[in-house]
């Protein structure tokens, strides 16, 4: 008997795995339309929110190790290092930038008190400061879940979904690696929970949560400017309701709300006076100007920059592919990247999903016109919030600075841009028992919830869509969080470590200063900081650099001038360093400890073994070396590899060997995990192929654990 065509087999194999798939799909959405939704109970909703701080933290997780001081911390730990009790600390930090940095405008107490308590507690502990960021970034991202479930979305996944692509956005992440601004942070938390307990009160009638919530928008506003705006705009929204729903409201409501409306107006004078007070208390009695076009053309321009803004925050959350970020100094973007399968990939998804939400929309219409508009007007409140926010950061920083200085050097705007948003769909979509006892019932559900099997099928659709949207995120978020650690931080770090135990030995003497080599890479040069920030009555000079300015006491080069005539020791603190077997010239290893680009580039044309040698400067362990290919060519990395460290007798003991993954991304750090830790001052990488690369072999970043 002849046998089947394997062809013909697998064929019919293919159209029954297919014939089966399709029903499973259908018997999904025949179950999601009966069902109504997901369960709303407890326990889904503690499932969902331990699940959302897993994915939060696991996309921040390499974070926690990259948070060396940069940027304007470095100014403030200088400045706040002069004291040492806690009172001293505490009683100076309000003032920091009215009398430090020159912001005498912004009055911020609450912020730096809380970065004056985070120096007490943690001094320059960075995976303290960073893990507190972490927390109260947490918090916002709980604060907005809840606050998303309070409406119609409840049984549906979006609120999950939503709170998880705020929680991991790209350009967001900034302001939680950055913990010297974590005040912003907990603005955010104290905002969107100020909201939720709003709400709530409206729910239980409870007027303790009502005044929970001024409270909390109190505390925002000392946080961050904005939060006047804030409680502006609430006690417009009371007034309102006083106004025109005096005839729909229950008896007895109206008399809350009229004190809810005098409370949200005394906070809006409240932040002014305190300001102007604080201001005049301290002798500062006029804040000096920024600069810019006169004052019409000024505000024309930042209603149109406030509109760029706005178009550049929303572009980042649902194309993150297309914004190139570089970690330096500040997370800084450097331009836009329209190619690449990832790019194109991203973009598709994007427009996709918007055509499904607005293809969900106008299939609800009927249902969304039918039921009250409030919320929905509240929705577009959010968005007169939104233009606010955008508008004052125009004003202020885009007009007199020009448009780049926000969007390139101040990323982590798009953090508060994305919560308003967010804060906005939640609003939106609140039923009748959350926003106002006197609106429609809930029927507003049946918008989300019916058992119209399109609208099933369209829902579980942007849920995978939305899924990959926030995974899209993560990644970017979990790559730039990554190269903090291992490219900024890691090289810094060890230098940082080496200082403070020198402290703890030698340092101890009152005439012990250390000296670290100018060619350090690890210690940055800060060019920007002039003889304005450093402390008054101590003489010092520069050039600064990061090291010398965290402990300027010790530093033979901020001291060295004062110096003359006195008796005083040396001592030089070994600085990790590296050398190639063979370079292209321009192309060094330089740079390959930071991470730098452009890469390494052995000589051409290219023969091996090549090897990289690191004097670390002192004796290290060393348990884990992390490898990054040069940035788009991930086929001129090295592969198969040697690593050797010298003993004390000069000779050379393999502690690897091995091949690295070519197939990741070039994004991402190749990790070898020695056997056994090595202890040793000078190591050795020798390298004796790449990934594929006919001419070259390359590498940007090496980095030890």
């Amino acid at each position: 008997m002849a046998s089947a065509d394997p062809i013909s087999a697998k064929s019919d194999t293919l159209i029954h795995g297919f014939v089966m798939a399709r029903r499973l799909g259908a018997l999904l959405v025949r179950q999601a339309a009966a069902r109504e939704g997901l369960p709303a109970g407890r326990l889904c909703a503690v499932f969902q929110a331990a699940l959302l701080l897993g994915v939060v933290w696991f996309t921040f997780w390499n974070g926690l190790w990259g948070g060396f001081p940069r940027a304007d911390q470095l100014i403030y730990l200088h400045k706040i290092g002069q004291y040492h009790s806690f009172w001293d600390i505490i009683a100076a930090s309000p003032s920091w930038n009215r009398i430090g940095v020159g912001d005498a405008l912004l009055y911020r107490p609450l912020l730096f008190l809380q970065l004056g308590l985070f120096y007490y507690l943690f001094r320059y502990d960075a995976f303290l400061w960073q893990l507190a960021s972490l927390l109260i970034h947490s918090v916002a991202v709980l604060g907005l879940y809840a606050l998303l479930r309070t409406g119609s979305l409840k049984r549906t996944l979006y609120p999950f979904l939503i709170a998880a692509l705020f929680g991991c956005s790209y350009l967001s992440a900034e302001l939680v690696l950055w913990s010297h601004i974590s005040g912003y942070l907990s603005f955010s938390a104290f905002a969107v929970l100020a909201i939720l307990c709003l709400i709530r009160s409206e729910v239980s009638g409870s007027r303790a949560l009502a005044w929970l919530g001024v409270l909390l928008v109190g505390l925002s506003e000392f946080c961050y400017e904005l939060g006047a705006v804030l409680s502006f705009l609430l006690c417009a929204l009371f007034l309102w309701r006083l106004l025109c729903g005096r005839r729909r409201r229950p008896a007895g409501t109206s008399s809350i709300d009229a004190t809810l409306c005098l409370a949200f107006f005394a906070l809006t004078l409240l932040y002014p006076l305190l300001s102007i007070a604080d201001l005049y208390l301290r002798g500062v009695h006029g804040a000096a100007s920024a600069g810019g076009p006169p004052m019409p053309w000024a505000l024309v321009l930042a209603a149109w920059y406030a509109l760029l803004q706005i178009a550049f925050w929303l572009g980042a959350l649902m194309v993150p592919f297309a914004y190139d970020v570089q970690a330096l100094s500040r997370a800084s973007f450097t331009g836009f990247h329209f190619s690449g399968v990832a790019f194109f990939c991203n973009l598709i998804l994007a427009v996709g999903l918007v055509a499904l939400l607005a293809g969900l929309a106008y299939r609800s219409r009927s249902r969304l016109v039918a039921v009250a508009k409030s919320p929905i007007l509240l929705g577009l409140y959010s968005l007169v919030y939104l233009g606010l926010y955008s508008f004052v950061i125009a004003f202020g920083r885009a007009v007199p600075r020009g448009i780049s200085h926000v969007l390139g050097g101040n990323i982590y705007y798009t953090y508060i841009a994305g919560l308003i948003i967010a804060v906005g769909i939640a609003l939106a979509f609140l039923d009748g028992s959350g926003v106002s006892r006197t609106l429609a019932g809930r029927a507003r559900a049946g918008a989300f919830h019916g058992t119209d099997r399109l609208l099933a099928a369209g829902r579980m659709a942007s849920y995978g869509l939305l899924a990959i949207l926030v995974l899209c995120n993560a990644y970017k978020t979990q790559s730039l969080a990554t190269f903090y650690r291992y490219g900024y931080s890691a090289p810094r770090l060890a230098l940082a470590d080496a200082v403070e135990h020198w402290l703890r030995g030698a340092g101890r003497h009152p005439d012990a200063y250390f000296r670290i080599a100018d060619d350090c890479a690890a210690n940055q040069s800060l060019p920007w900081f002039g003889q304005f920030y450093f402390r008054e009555g101590h003489g010092w000079s520069g050039p600064a650099f990061a090291i010398d300015v965290l402990w300027p006491e010790k530093s033979f080069r901020l001291n060295k001038a004062a110096l003359q005539g006195k008796s005083y020791r040396v001592y030089d603190i070994g600085c990790a360093r590296i050398t190639a077997s063979s370079q292209i010239d321009g192309l060094g290893p330089g740079g390959i400890l930071l991470a730098r680009s452009p890469a390494w580039h052995a000589r051409l044309p290219v023969g091996y073994p090549q090897s990289l040698d690191v004097d670390f400067g002192r004796v290290r362990t060393i348990g884990r070396i992390l490898f990054l290919p040069q940035l788009g060519l991930p086929g001129r990395a090295p592969r198969s590899i040697v690593i050797e460290v010298r003993l004390e007798d000069g000779s050379w003991h393999d502690v690897y060997r091995g091949d690295l993954a070519c197939w990741r991304p070039s994004e991402q750090w190749r990790t070898v995990a020695l056997p056994g830790p090595a202890t040793a001052r000078y190591l050795r990488v020798g390298m004796f192929s790449n990934c594929g690369d006919e001419h070259y072999l390359t590498l940007r970043g090496l980095s030890f654990r």
